[in-house]
């Protein structure tokens, strides 16, 4: 039997009289060095429900007012995201686990392109925000935040599908990658404990497995590297597998890829 899909629909928050503009406005330096981070966070929550709302997977394709009013409350919360990061891309990662829920099954080609355009919309807005971070030590909250996001953000660079990939599954799949990039800029110990966890999974399994899962390692092949970046993820998996000789066709693997990547740079 199909299943019904069915948009969920949210309440507005609480009407307030300041524009959208007014909005962006008070995340400027000045405004947000006098306003208390209550009120801050509070208008912070309320402009991402505002934008999640009139995403085409909740409104219905968009019209040319929606697509004007996603584009300005994209535009302030990427920002917003310079002082109140960790909130913005906790919000996002959200977003981006409820667009996924939302998916029809079995597939809906109107909805399957709301879903998509959804997607689009949302990383497009992850990716400037995680380009627009400030290049320091990343807070505790900023970690933990990052963290979450990359294991969402992993599912969308091999989207499943059945058959060859649609135009929008590639361009999800850029996109992924495009965020993937940004985040390891500033976040480069994300993505390599990431890694290193799968080299020590890999590193301690019997070797059983006929189709061992690479899918962590890959991840280099998306991320910011530079020869001190290359050099300790190589390290690291010299060191995972030196005492584990039946998983040396997935050092291999690591090998290929970092090569590959060293050919093209």
């Amino acid at each position: 039997m199909e299943r019904a899909f069915c948009r969920r629909r949210h309440h507005r928050p609480p009407s307030d009289s300041r524009s959208l503009a007014t909005v962006a406005a008070i995340s400027s330096t000045s405004a947000a060095s006098t306003m208390s981070t209550k009120k801050l966070g509070w208008w912070v929550s309320a402009l991402m429900t505002r934008f999640e709302e009139q995403l085409p997977c909740r409104n219905g394709p968009q019209t040319h007012h929606t697509r004007i009013n996603v584009q300005q409350n994209k535009e302030s919360l990427i920002h917003i995201s310079k002082w109140k990061f960790s909130l913005v891309i906790s919000g996002l990662t959200k977003m981006l686990t409820n667009i996924n829920e939302m998916r029809p099954h079995p597939p809906i080609p109107e909805l399957e392109r709301d879903y998509y355009e959804s997607l689009h919309i949302v990383l497009d807005t992850l990716e400037k925000c995680l380009s627009s971070q400030a290049a320091e030590a990343p807070k505790y909250d900023d970690v933990m935040n990052v963290r979450i996001l990359l294991k969402e953000i992993c599912q969308f660079l091999d989207l499943p599908q059945a058959g060859s990939p649609s135009q929008q599954v590639l361009q999800i799949r850029t996109l992924a990658a495009k965020v993937l990039f940004a985040l390891s800029v500033n976040n480069f110990n994300a993505v390599f404990s990431r890694i290193s966890g799968r080299l020590q999974e890999l590193s301690v399994s019997s070797g059983g497995e006929e189709s061992p899962d690479h899918t962590d390692i890959e991840l280099i092949q998306y991320i910011n590297i530079d020869l001190q970046k290359l050099t300790k993820l190589l390290n690291e998996a010299i060191t995972k597998f030196k005492y584990a000789p039946v998983q040396l066709n997935c050092l291999y693997i690591f090998l290929s890829i970092t090569s590959h990547i060293c050919t093209e740079t």
